[in-house]
């Protein structure tokens, strides 16, 4: 067997194919089979379809990475910058090197190691195959690059991604640092001086941190993540962890809210707690308001609400629920579809003077029946 890396019209990282010979063979055979050359054909670009799938492919339910395995240099890769410590002292320092950077450049598989922390291992970002995450720590170079690429894989373009994950100092180990923390930034082309800094993820603070990034990503187009650690004077560098990664594209298609769960009515005894649950689907997706008769409920913005302990007052209550979208308020939205005269309310609903609903604005109506025995 030959091993090849990349075949016209494909983009595998590693793709395995017969020898001259064996793929003599397997023609001569396919031939006699069937003398029409389309069977072979679909051979080979099912060989191509399932080569070109990429474990950082962000689809539908977007791409996960808890790092139980050491990644692919495909999806997650590192390189470095110069050659010695200290020799980058600020964050703008570190800024223009990464912009000499292209993600071309940025190829080198992640050093395995048993320990947890990593030692500091030279130029390579690592994998812990003990700690399970992925770690810089720089030396003997100007800083560490450490770089994730996702393919927009939702079939379709993209508005937005969202892009969160687990970040640890390791502060028992920290050491004084120029530019402390990681500094990070994106890139849909890879090129160099196209990097766009990502302020939620340049820290040197450990705990969940996310970022949602507005960029125009078009279907089957590429999206780089870039890490980059400077290498400080103090020895050794600190250790910084990245763990539970996760990343959620939203599609640049807007879909109209729609219903597929309505609210039902509850029937629930004096003091007992019930609920109220709504399902709903939309792009962006949708954002709700309950009201209690015609008065908004504060804080009640979820798809479910719930009523901890029913009072004797809530009795045959109406609970509304709007559900609306595109990240407006109802009365702004009403305004924007008929007018500035005309509100969104629980009894005139969204509609104009001739009584027409706005479908984007939908009033869902459920009421709470009590029990007079269950009273006390």
């Amino acid at each position: 067997m030959r091993r090849i890396q990349r075949i016209s019209g494909c983009t595998p990282s590693v793709l395995l194919i017969p020898s001259t010979k064996t793929a003599r063979l397997i023609f001569e055979f396919m031939r006699r089979l069937h003398p029409s050359p389309v069977r072979l054909a679909v051979l080979l670009s099912v060989g191509c379809l399932a080569a070109s799938v990429r474990a950082a492919s962000v689809g539908a339910v977007g791409y996960t990475n808890s790092f139980n395995t050491q990644p692919a240099a495909a999806d997650w890769s590192t390189a470095s910058i110069g050659s010695a410590a200290g020799n980058i002292t600020t964050a703008a320092g570190l800024d223009a090197a990464v912009q000499g950077i292209a993600a071309s450049g940025v190829t080198a598989p992640l050093t395995a190691d048993a320990a947890d922390p990593p030692a500091a291992l030279g130029t390579a970002a690592t994998w812990s195959s003990s700690g399970l995450y992925v770690q810089t720590r720089p030396t003997g170079v100007d800083a560490t690059l450490l770089m994730c690429t996702l393919v927009n894989n939702l079939g379709i373009n993209a508005a937005s991604v969202t892009v969160s994950y687990d970040f640890t100092k390791v502060s028992a180990l920290a050491v004084t640092e120029e530019v402390d923390g990681q500094r990070a930034y994106y890139s849909l082309t890879g090129a160099a001086g196209s990097w766009t800094v990502i302020p939620e993820f340049s820290t040197a603070t450990s705990g969940r941190v996310s970022a949602t990034l507005n960029v125009a990503w078009p279907n089957g187009g590429t999206l780089y993540i870039l890490w980059a650690d400077d290498n400080g004077s103090g020895t050794p560098d600190t250790p910084f962890q990245i763990d539970n990664f996760s990343a959620m594209a939203v599609s640049a298609v807007q879909v109209p809210v729609a219903i597929t769960g309505q609210p039902q009515n509850q029937t629930a005894g004096e003091l007992r707690s019930a609920s109220f649950s709504v399902a709903a689907t939309g792009n962006p997706s949708p954002t709700f308001q309950w009201y209690r008769g015609v008065s908004a409920i504060s804080g009640a913005t979820n798809s479910t609400y719930s009523i901890a302990s029913a009072a004797l007052s809530d009795n045959n209550a109406q609970f509304k629920l709007l559900d609306y979208e595109f990240g407006w308020e109802p009365d702004d939205l009403c305004r924007r579809a008929f007018g500035q005269r005309n509100e969104c309310n629980p009894d005139h609903q969204c509609a104009d003077a001739g009584h027409n609903l706005h479908p984007h604005c939908q009033w869902h109506s459920r009421r709470l029946g009590g029990q007079q025995s269950d009273r006390r």
